[in-house]
């Protein structure tokens, strides 16, 4: 015996959806797909700006073991306001002897390093073979370089502060600790007025 069903003239059948209610469904899901892009827009950014910082932090490191390798000091500079960064011999080699030591690297578009204000300029000043040797080997040779640390054979350097920011107003502050060359971030927003 089966069921049997029936359908009385005064029951209304309805088989879809109304115009109102697809348009609503549909305003729910661009609503949720722009929360979606937008946090992930925000985490692609700050990822691309924490891997551009720890790309930094190895070529400081880098500085100080070249220094302690090669037994002469090596000096950290960078374009304030600009994307360069790089390392150089503090002296130029002697006659016949290679040139070696000098790396350049330059942040990615939309980055940029900021001046630290609360740090002391470095006192030594960029001699025109240092400018050659870093603009030869940096993609950016027109911004103008500027030293953050020289670093000692014996593997010190002096205390510094660099800024990585980019266009959003998120900023990584790389501390350089002198004594032992390690480097500690710390993640920011800009304020409005510096």
């Amino acid at each position: 015996m089966r069921p049997t069903f029936t359908l009385s003239a005064n029951t209304a059948f309805r088989g879809g959806f109304t115009q109102l209610e697809l348009l609503l469904v549909l305003a729910v899901m661009l609503a949720v797909a722009g929360l979606v892009v937008t946090g992930a827009q925000q985490f692609s950014s700050q990822h691309r700006l924490e891997q551009a910082a720890a790309e930094v932090e190895l070529l400081l490191a880098q500085a100080r073991l070249d220094a302690v390798e090669s037994g002469s000091a090596v000096l950290f500079c960078y374009q304030p306001g600009g994307r360069g960064y790089g390392l150089v011999p503090l002296l130029p080699p002697e006659e016949g002897a290679a040139a070696a030591g000098t790396q350049a690297a330059t942040l990615p578009q939309g980055l940029s390093f900021q001046a630290f204000q609360q740090q002391e300029q470095s006192s030594f000043q960029l001699s025109n073979w240092h400018q050659q040797q870093l603009a030869a080997a940096a993609e950016d040779a027109s911004a103008p370089w500027s030293v953050l640390a020289l670093f000692l054979p014996d593997g010190t350097c002096q205390d510094a502060t660099l800024e990585v920011a980019d266009q959003q107003g998120q900023m990584i502050r790389l501390h350089l600790r002198g004594l032992t060359g390690t480097v500690t971030q710390e993640s920011l927003q800009m304020q409005a007025a510096r």
